[in-house]
């Protein structure tokens, strides 16, 4: 509700699978997936968003997850993704977060230490 809201006109694909999520990417090009690294999957998630990302580079990738690890956090930031998010985020601040996203920003917990980053402080 929260991303239909921000973007009213906006197409909204789920995906309850890493497999579904590559079927759904090869039929269509996406501005921004957002994406759960605890969905189930046939590889390591690290690898299934490693091939999300190489096949969909025009697609700005956010990680939702109630996972904190800083080690998930700063290893997503090193693959470049744009957003990690935790799902017990405020919607107020969701919204925020998704716009910052979709003008080039970059969301980010601001507990983790991202080495020589810009983060905003809207993610936790």
């Amino acid at each position: 509700m929260t991303v239909q809201a921000v973007f009213p006109n906006s197409h909204i694909s789920y995906a309850g699978s890493w497999t579904e999520v590559h079927q759904h990417a090869e039929n269509k090009l996406y501005d921004m997936m957002l994406l759960d690294i605890c969905m189930p999957r046939n590889l390591a998630w690290e690898e299934e968003l490693r091939i999300i990302m190489q096949n969909n580079p025009q697609s700005i990738i956010c990680i939702i997850s109630a996972t904190l690890k800083k080690s998930f956090v700063k290893l997503t930031y090193n693959l470049g993704v744009k957003g990690y998010i935790c799902k017990t985020i405020e919607p107020n601040k969701m919204k925020k977060a998704l716009l910052g996203m979709s003008m080039g920003e970059t969301c980010f917990p601001p507990q983790i230490d991202l080495d020589n980053s810009v983060y905003d402080n809207f993610a936790h």
